[in-house]
């Protein structure tokens, strides 16, 4: 037989596989040679029973349980290479390698990581799976069960297939149907879609006809206990796209004179690695022509440079073209001195990043384990949960009995452990060289100050992985300064690291001479250092001591412009000026270290010019997230419509603004304190919909900005026992561009508990590359202080620095 194809797939056959498998005596047909072989090898690999997950059912146990679990192969109907960040359509078929008797439930699972949540209520909507069956009097019913210990104590609403009282005989066939699955964009992994089987044989003792009739409820049929078991099935390729984007890669501190080795690479629109031939290049240095890489044929997606020096301290950029022109790129900026103090090394603790590393320094991690000698790969993650990961057979889950959530890696003799944020920590532990600052688009700077509290030196870390269903299209990444002589895995588990979650700039931070995550000697002067070489400007800098702000440091505006002939004091008549919309949502557990972070949220609004023209927007953040989106009303080019999504991390736009022609300002205008309250009550105006002129007021005060955020609910994702998500308040504001020339605006919502923020704020020009801050801090010096800084970038980027503590030491000696 052949099975029919969704759209756009092309199936392979699977011609008389009922015959060829089935012993049924009323279907004909022996075993046929070479039907074996498309059955995966160790497609059968046996769960332990869970106890407490019988959700639903009063069944009575029996002492005669099965000894083997259930043999079946879970194939793919084609194996035909799938398109990276795409909805597709996809089959999988679930055959009998031997005949059952009884009742077993299917839960289809995706790994969590992908960031999928399947259901079954409307097949128009994404991510929609259903089961089906070839063989004769099988009824299939659908419902949805809540599922624990799929992801530490959270619960999640699974799809359940239930086959009641059925006779399965070898060959026979279900399909498992998933349509309009969405595909991660970055590929580390094939795709993988294994299957949860819970299973019910018949009880041999039980001779009532009605017990075994199909018409008992299926709580009443006197079944034995559940089997648990999972297929983990054939795994399907996904290919990435064409060439869109050139990344030039440099070490970013360079020895003047010294030459150093750049690479380009070659990737799709969502970082991976294109295929086909590479073109050649035009490489040019600080602008000038300098050599030409060609790629001579070669289908690897990354081409070396020829080697490049630069003479003269400072910060300079080699920037590539295509020969034809219609690929171009350029590295970050690189600072060039005659000592530089520190090597610098990218990763987000992909397989690939990392492999990336190996490869730079001609170094391969240790695959020697002290724990789980079954598991020879090096990256090691300990993370409570049953399900096996699927996007690396390097990575393995645990439950909470066996401990938290860690990623390790070891290297020789060394090892660094990094802390999980999005599941619980083990308090059995005593210390970590880092600690999940960033994972994926969700931050947590809530577990810097939590495991500060303890006293022990570490450095922060970013991932690419998370365990929500959004991402970034580039970033975060985790920054590693390596001293002269290092390895990137000795200052790695020194947490001499910084992170960011986008813009790789270089940050060279100290406190009293003391790099990021180590220890100064205890001393009552405190000196912070701060030097920063970026693309985007520096906005603004957050001192930090003890995880409160200690002071803020706003970035330098551009002198004003002035009117030809007139002072200099004197604005164009005509100003523009950027407005800066912030959303903030709080992620902290209410447990820490105990229970999950809180879930995300949505922002779904707009913000409304009145009396001032809008110009142009700017939102690389929003652009960046997935399910994000921001746009000029088509039919309202004065407003901005916008979707966004937080998880203890900021999202921000910009807007460029026009102040019309007979409100000219002045230098002195734009500083001098307003009269006007700091905003005007939406519930006090005409509405939203009216002019806000007729509001009667002079000057500045008729140009307004309106903001409206409509109320909605937390994500659902996971829910967490300890906290249920709740609802999220909506907001209508009317802001004066008076008041904003006073302070920012500044709004908490309060959402059961947790204290969400919107901030609105206007900021000046800025176009420095190069930036350096200094503070002292000289109140209330304790041992055990520690330091951090926060740095907000023009493009709403953020960069956080590894602490730093003062006084005190890391070992604990005994008495």
């Amino acid at each position: 037989m052949f099975i029919l194809p969704a759209s756009g797939q092309e199936f392979r056959p699977l011609e008389k596989v009922d015959a060829a498998l089935s012993n049924q005596p009323s279907r004909a047909g022996g075993p046929t040679p070479g039907v074996d072989s498309l059955l995966p090898a160790n497609a059968v690999s046996p769960l332990p029973g869970l106890a407490g997950d019988d959700f639903d059912s009063v069944l009575k146990p029996t002492d005669e349980l099965p000894n083997e679990p259930i043999k079946a192969a879970l194939v793919f109907a084609s194996l035909l290479p799938l398109d990276a960040g795409e909805r597709v359509n996809v089959t999988q078929l679930l055959v009998m390698q031997e005949d059952f008797s009884g009742s077993l439930d299917l839960f289809p699972f995706v790994d969590i990581a992908m960031g999928v949540r399947l259901q079954n209520l409307d097949a128009e909507q994404g991510d929609f799976v259903s089961v089906k069956s070839t063989a004769m009097d099988v009824t299939i019913e659908a419902d949805v069960e809540l599922q624990f210990d799929l992801l530490a104590s959270a619960q999640q609403a699974v799809p359940v297939f239930r086959l009641n009282d059925v006779s399965l005989y070898r060959g026979d066939q279900i399909e498992i149907v998933y349509q309009n699955l969405q595909l991660p964009g970055r590929i580390e992994h094939p795709l993988e879609l294994p299957l949860k089987l819970r299973l019910y044989p018949l009880d041999p003792g039980l001779t009532d006809p009605e017990i075994a009739s199909q018409s008992v409820p299926f709580e009443e049929t006197g079944l034995t206990d559940a089997v648990w078991q999972t297929l983990e099935g054939e795994s399907r390729q996904i290919k990435p796209g064409k060439a869109v984007q050139v990344n030039v890669v440099v070490p970013q501190i360079v020895k003047t004179g010294q030459a150093f080795q750049p690479y380009i690479d070659l990737l799709d629109r969502y970082g991976n690695p294109a295929n086909g031939p590479l073109p050649s290049f035009d490489i040019l240095l600080d602008g000038s022509f300098v050599a030409r890489a060609d790629s001579n044929g070669n289908d690897d997606s990354r081409l070396q440079i020829p080697e490049q020096r630069v003479a003269v301290p400072g910060l300079h950029r080699i920037s590539v073209r295509s020969t034809g022109g219609g690929l171009r790129g350029q590295s970050p900026l690189i600072l060039a001195t005659d000592n530089p103090a520190f090597d610098l090394h990218w990763t987000d603790f992909s397989p690939r990043s990392l492999g990336s590393l190996e490869q730079d320094q001609n170094s391969q991690l240790s695959d020697t384990l002290t724990e789980l000698d079954s598991y020879p790969p090096t990256l090691l993650a300990t993370i409570e949960s049953e399900t096996r990961n699927q996007f690396d057979s390097r990575i393995h889950y645990r439950r909470i009995a066996d401990g938290g959530s860690w990623l390790e890696l070891r290297y020789d003799t060394a090892t660094a452990a990094v802390l999980l944020a999005e599941l619980t920590g083990d308090r059995r532990r005593a210390s970590t060289s880092l600690i999940q600052l960033l994972a994926g688009p969700s931050a947590h700077e809530w577990l810097l100050a939590y495991y500060a509290e303890l006293g022990s030196t570490f450095g922060v870390a970013a991932t690419q992985a998370s365990l929500q269903p959004r991402g970034l299209n580039s970033g975060p990444a985790t920054a590693i300064l390596a001293k002269p002589g290092e390895t990137w895995f000795q200052a790695l588990s020194q947490g001499r690291t910084y992170v960011t979650n986008g813009t790789k700039a270089i940050v060279l931070w100290d406190l009293n001479g003391t790099p990021p995550g180590a220890r100064a000697r205890y001393s009552q002067e405190r000196v912070m250092n701060l030097d920063i070489y970026s693309d985007v400007p520096v906005v603004q800098v957050d001192w930090l001591k003890n995880s409160q702000v200690l002071n803020t440091v706003i970035g330098e505006p551009l002198e004003p412009v002035a009117i030809e002939g007139e002072a200099s004091s004197r604005l164009m008549p005509t100003k523009r000026l950027w407005l800066n919309i912030s959303l903030y949502s709080a992620a902290e557990p209410i447990r820490p270290g105990l229970s999950l972070p809180r879930n995300a949220r949505e922002w779904l609004g707009y913000i409304k010019m009145a009396g001032l023209k809008l110009i142009t927007i700017s939102a690389p953040v929003l652009d960046k997230v997935s399910d994000s989106a921001i746009a000029i009303n088509p039919n309202d080019p004065n407003r901005v419509d916008f979707l966004g999504w937080t998880h203890g991390s900021w999202i921000s736009f910009r807007a460029q603004v026009e102040i019309p022609a007979e409100f000219p300002l002045t230098a002195a205008d734009l500083n001098e304190p307003a009269v006007q309250p700091a905003l005007i009550s939406v519930g006090e105006s005409p509405g939203l919909d009216d002019d806000p002129t007729s509001v009667g007021r002079d000057g500045l005060d008729l140009l307004a900005i309106q903001l409206h955020i409509r109320e909605g609910f937390e994500d659902v994702l996971f829910l967490p026992r300890i906290r249920e998500p709740s609802a999220t308040p909506g907001l209508e504001e009317l802001v004066t561009l008076n008041s904003l020339q006073v302070e920012s605006f500044h709004r908490d919502l309060i959402a059961n508990g947790y204290r969400d923020k919107v901030v609105m704020s206007i900021e000046p020009e800025l176009t420095s590359q190069a930036a350096s801050f200094s503070y002292k801090d000289t109140l209330n010096l304790l041992p055990g202080d520690y330091y951090h800084a926060r740095i907000r970038l023009q493009n709403g980027d953020f960069i956080w620095t590894s602490p730093t503590f003062v006084g005190g030491f890391d070992a604990v000696f005994p008495e």
